[in-house]
């Protein structure tokens, strides 16, 4: 499992929001096949010490792994989240 990573998103509150990220492997090993993977998301104001979760994705609920051997993820965040 790797450690979270931080992000800067933005977005209107009400709006449907699409976004695709890729999975970095280590420097100098081959890219990760996502395929079958559990993908969970969690968006916050600031730090998690700091500030509860807002909008929280998974496969099925948001989370999609479009090209698993490509590392890649689709996010959808419902206007009802934002």
């Amino acid at each position: 499992m790797s450690l979270p990573a931080i992000k800067n998103l933005d977005f209107y509150q009400g709006d449907d929001e699409r976004f695709t990220v890729f999975w970095e492997s280590p420097p100098g090993t081959p890219a990760e096949d996502l395929t079958g993977a559990a993908v969970e998301m969690q968006i916050r104001r600031g730090p998690a010490d700091d500030f509860p979760v807002i909008i929280k994705v998974s496969i099925g609920d948001g989370a999609t792994i479009s090209d698993g051997p490509g590392a890649e993820i689709e996010l959808f965040f419902e206007a009802a989240k934002t």
